[in-house]
């Protein structure tokens, strides 16, 4: 197991328990008026996302919001710095291993799709998708990625001011890493 799944699968230890649910999850899920059985499918939503370069507390709060939960319980819940950590840990530390996870994460299909397209063309396309992703995912729109965005800043030209410019970056250095390995990256797809 990598080291960000290892850390995805404290987080969801922390959030819901290790075996079963913890009694806190328990008590958090009926003071919202849930049930067991729904901490259960809010526990299998963050365990079959923990793959994938998703934020696990993105899901855990959408699972939780689908479900008509009240947010200000939930806040109170991992408002504190133990959890913050936790979270924090889970995104890229640098420019190279945020492009190391999309690489991993995109299809071939969307590979080639990248290699195909000028660069320009490419950064607008994607900047609702996969640029929102990014932003979403990767600790950028909640503020919890520092390292990244110092990294980040410190290896761009321009001035970065925007979570939008941040994925920019990150989707520029995408399309440069696809363009220079491309055979590789194709060849891990197969």
């Amino acid at each position: 197991m990598s080291y960000i799944k290892e850390i995805k699968q404290e987080i969801v230890n922390y959030l819901c328990g290790k075996e079963g649910l913890k009694d806190e999850f328990i008590d958090l899920l009926k003071s919202g008026g849930l049930s067991e059985k729904d901490g259960y499918e809010i526990k299998e939503n963050l365990l079959n996302e923990i793959d994938s370069t998703k934020d696990l507390n993105l899901v855990f709060y959408t699972s939780l919001e689908d479900k008509n939960f009240p947010m200000s319980k939930l806040n109170e819940y991992t408002k504190n710095e133990e959890y913050r950590k936790l979270v924090r840990k889970q995104y890229p530390k640098s420019i190279d291993e945020a492009v190391d996870m999309l690489i991993e994460e995109l299809d071939k299909e969307s590979i080639v799709n990248t290699k195909n397209l000028e660069k320009e063309y490419f950064r607008n396309i994607v900047h609702f998708g996969l640029g929102l992703y990014v932003r979403n995912h990767f600790g950028i729109n909640n503020g919890e990625a520092a390292e990244l965005v110092s990294d980040i800043g410190r290896n761009s030209e321009d001035f970065i001011f925007l979570s939008d410019d941040y994925s920019g970056v990150l989707m520029d250095k995408l399309w440069e890493r696809v363009q220079e390995d491309y055979d590789e990256i194709i060849q891990s797809k197969e």
